[in-house]
């Protein structure tokens, strides 16, 4: 096992760095929280967080490495909840979250639970509490649907992202790669890069904002290549609702999913609280898209839509039956319904459709640097930003591999540097 564990870390080689260079950056000094709690600034590049052993070790071992940025982030979290909900109206919700967790990803509680302890012992008061608030959606409460016996349970003590991904014969050398951004509205993410390897499951790596279990892109070493991206604003409320969030849904999966067949029947199986995205992608060129709110769902896959051995995924849907969740029609061929994210979407068909066969890591890295025009107006994430654009959090171009040999390249923040007008937020 020691050895498996060696060879997998061949895969953090460029993780952590940007994407044209090598190397690896210690995390940030932690400090205490206190007077100066707000200095630990954040990390220039994400730093690798490597974790081990049994749910509860890999999040004590995830809190004690990481613990001033999760304090942070938790911190952050309860200061925009209690904005929106009263401190009850937060803990019940809390408990809906939790009783989707145990019945359909339970291993996360013991991660969670470990993840404060671990916090806790570095020096920061992070609670379970804490740590399930960094792992939840908390949807109104006034038209959600409470799921029964969720408030009798017990606490202890909008995403902007776009993915896709290649392979057979649209790359050089039939390898599948992946590509996947983590967007937001301008802020500096706190965030990390996990290498995982967990007693039951396979081995993985994902990036996180500090105090997530995970966030995206994934990988593991069977080939899985996962990404994710929301889907967009609906005109209907039922589409929001209790349910499973992406940071407790996707770790499940990467962890114990084979292939993307399986990882597809598990995400279509489980209630999910917000719209989304969900792209999973196997080395037997299985590919599917699962576009799914709390409400509806639906799956497609490469050659829905004309792909030849790709497929993307941005903050719309394409499939006809989600078009009861989107405002406008469908843009183009390939845009998906609704204004909201279709340049990307067409500018991704575009450029693997016209260059199929020619595309490589360094094809997916000069798509990620390609900022396009400048939007003539505020805000820099505004319907018509490109994929690169001022707001990305973190940006990724990944090889997965069945066995030991998966690369990550990661970008802090775009890529490609421009000048926008604003970075304003446009929610």
């Amino acid at each position: 096992m020691m050895s498996s564990r060696r060879d997998f870390l061949k895969s953090t080689a460029v993780a952590g760095a940007g994407l044209g260079l090598a190397g690896l950056s210690p995390f940030a000094y932690a400090r205490k929280p206190g007077i100066q709690e707000n200095d630990v600034l954040p990390p220039d590049i994400l730093p690798v967080i490597i974790v081990s052993g049994s749910d509860y070790e890999m999040g004590l071992q995830y809190g004690q490495q990481a613990a001033a940025h999760i304090f942070l982030n938790t911190e952050a979290s309860w200061a925009s909840a209690l904005q929106r909900f009263s401190h009850d109206e937060i803990r019940n919700a809390l408990k809906a979250n939790q009783h989707f967790i145990q019945e359909h990803t339970p291993e996360n509680i013991e991660i969670m639970k470990g993840m404060a302890a671990g916090a806790t012992t570095a020096g920061y008061d992070v609670s379970y509490e804490d740590a399930l608030m960094m792992n939840c959606v908390l949807p109104d409460p006034t038209t959600s649907q409470y799921p029964s016996g969720a408030d009798q349970s017990e606490l202890p003590p909008r995403k902007s992202c776009s993915v896709c991904s290649a392979w057979g014969s649209a790359t050089k050398d039939g390898r599948l790669i992946g590509l996947d951004t983590v967007d937001g509205a301008g802020e500096a993410f706190r965030a990390v890069i996990i290498v995982a390897f967990p007693d039951e499951g396979h081995n993985y790596m994902c990036g996180a904002v500090a105090g997530e279990i995970g966030e995206h892109f994934y990988m593991n070493n069977t080939g899985l290549f996962i990404g994710n991206s929301g889907g967009g604003r609906s005109p209907r409320a039922i589409d929001s609702n209790y349910g499973l969030c992406w940071a407790n849904a996707l770790p499940h999966i990467v962890r114990f999913a084979n292939d993307a067949v399986e990882a597809r029947d598990m995400m279509l199986s489980w209630p999910i609280n917000f719209p989304e995205n969900f792209h999973f992608v196997d080395q037997q060129g299985e590919s599917f898209v699962v576009e799914k709110t709390a409400a509806i769902q639906a799956a497609r896959t490469s050659g829905d839509f004309g792909e030849e051995d790709f497929l993307f995924s941005t903050n719309t849907y394409l499939h006809k039956d989600m078009r009861v969740t989107k405002f406008g029609d469908f843009v183009k061929q390939h845009g998906g319904f609704d204004a909201y994210s279709s340049p990307r979407n067409l500018m991704l068909w575009d450029m693997l459709h016209n260059y199929h066969g020619q595309v490589d890591v360094e094809f997916m890295k000069m798509m990620l640097r390609f900022p396009g025009n400048p939007p003539p107006f505020p805000p820099a994430d505004g319907w018509d930003a490109k994929i690169c654009r001022p707001t990305n959090g973190w940006v990724s171009v990944v090889v997965p591999h069945d066995g030991d040999e998966g690369v990550a390249h990661v970008c802090t923040g775009p890529a490609g540097r421009v000048i926008h007008s604003s970075i304003a937020s446009d929610g």
